[in-house]
């Protein structure tokens, strides 16, 4: 049975990043292999996997190789730091500004950027986005910054998250 997971802010090719968000890594190489097993640690091949933009200010093939090395079916949420032909990759099973899913029933809201009032928040819908880089992520609402910074280069779940916010007391 597949699962759904989410990320955000790869940033692929960026040396800037390591230093701008303290990313434990030498070079972008490094950087790379963090991103790739971080991701594989728990998607599997069937699993769904939405990127939640800032993949890479660069696009074509080099990109895309070290994409095609990540488990899963890729849906990307386009970034503001992404490169203008990145949703052209042929490996993307759907490419979106905004989209609005089910997950095991649950409704998440997706988009790059942290949105202070979405569709369904007063009804329990999530929402996930990036941009943030773990910084500023103290909205009351069941909002989340999946970005590979603040969850330590892994992919979240929606079981991730829910034992997160129960022990933030937001679950009762």
């Amino acid at each position: 049975m597949s699962k759904k997971f989410y990320t955000s802010d790869l940033h692929l090719f960026h040396n800037n990043i390591i230093n701008y968000c303290n990313r434990p890594c030498k070079d972008i190489w490094e950087m790379h292999e963090l991103i790739v097993n971080g991701l594989n640690e728990s998607i599997q091949p069937n699993d769904e996997l939405f990127i939640l933009g800032d993949v890479s200010f660069y696009g074509g093939e080099k990109v895309q190789k070290v994409l095609e090395r990540i488990n899963g079916r890729k849906h990307l949420i386009i970034g503001n730091h992404d490169a203008k032909n990145m949703g052209k990759w042929s490996g993307w099973t759907s490419v979106n500004h905004y989209l609005e899913i089910k997950d095991g029933g649950q409704k998440v809201i997706l988009c790059h950027y942290p949105i202070e009032s979405w569709n369904g928040m007063a009804h329990g819908s999530i929402h996930l986005h990036g941009h943030r880089h773990g910084v500023g992520n103290n909205h009351k609402g069941f909002r989340e910054d999946v970005g590979v910074d603040p969850w330590g280069f892994k992919a979240v779940s929606l079981d991730i998250l829910g034992k997160k916010w129960l022990e933030q007391g937001k679950l009762v």
